[in-house]
């Protein structure tokens, strides 16, 4: 398929029949609009052993990943809870604390997103990357990405977003320079020092970039969020994704309209996987 418009790069497991299923009705939706679309296929538990995708340290605050987890061992363990900005502690397993647990899935996806932003600044053209689940509802309007250096479509950052290799190569810096457990430094102060998702790793990283260089905050659309208004050169969120029509054209087709999970994926995790 020949056309102007920025290809699709959509984040599938390959072979996975749940993952497949999704990334056709993705797949489909895109170029109905006219979007030439490819998939790049996940990083997968199985990869993890390869020297290739040991680059991320998760840190010593992250459990091994294990199925009984979900049913047994942190059955009583809370997790990092959110409450009015504060992020408060979790019980303490085996003598040591953690904020977070992670799955080998988990993991994945940030080797995904990641693998794709350094193919994005390998090719130096601009993409749409979605997750296998992002199906486009409406043609985006022809002029929509102009003098923007990210886009951010859907409900979170990875899910469907258009990315230049002016911002992947910026996130790749920061991904060197912040591990996914560490704290962000911004200016002279810090940031952010939980654990977070890929969504929220990516996020910070995107906020660590405007906040070096404030000039672009005009140049990246996405939602900055509360605890960002304090902070020096970012007076107030650049724009509102969730009143305008942009930000509801993409449609998650992995839940039903309660929030619920429609597929479970890899891992017995009801997790929508990259």
């Amino acid at each position: 398929m020949t056309t102007d418009k920025p290809p699709v790069i959509i984040i599938r497991i390959k072979d996975d029949p749940i993952s497949e299923k999704l990334a056709k009705k993705t797949r489909e939706s895109w170029e109905r609009f006219g979007h030439a679309t490819e998939f790049f296929d996940a990083i997968t538990p199985n990869d993890l052993g390869n020297n290739r995708y040991s680059y991320i340290d998760f840190g010593d605050e992250i459990l091994p990943h294990k199925n009984k987890y979900r049913d047994n061992e942190i059955e009583n363990l809370e997790l990092s809870v959110e409450e009015n900005g504060a992020w408060e502690p979790a019980k303490a397993v085996d003598g040591k604390s953690y904020t977070r647990v992670i799955s080998d899935t988990a993991k994945c996806i940030y080797y995904s997103h990641i693998e794709v932003w350094k193919l994005v600044t390998k090719r130096n053209t601009p993409h749409l990357v979605v997750e296998h689940d992002m199906v486009l509802k409406h043609e985006l309007p022809e002029n929509l990405f102009d003098g923007f250096y990210f886009y951010h479509l859907g409900e979170s950052v990875c899910h469907c977003s258009y990315v230049t290799p002016f911002i992947t190569n910026k996130l790749l810096e920061r991904v060197n320079k912040y591990g996914v457990d560490e704290t962000v430094k911004l200016g002279a102060g810090v940031f952010e020092s939980n654990l977070l998702n890929v969504d929220g790793y990516m996020w910070r990283l995107l906020i660590n970039i405007i906040y070096d260089d404030h000039s672009l905050q005009d140049k990246m659309y996405f939602f900055m969020g509360s605890r960002v208004l304090g902070l020096s050169h970012i007076d107030q969120s650049n724009h509102d994704l969730y009143t305008d029509d942009y930000g509801k054209m993409i449609l998650d087709i992995s839940k039903r309209k309660d929030g619920s999970v429609v597929y479970e994926t890899v891992d017995h995790e009801k997790l929508r996987v990259s």
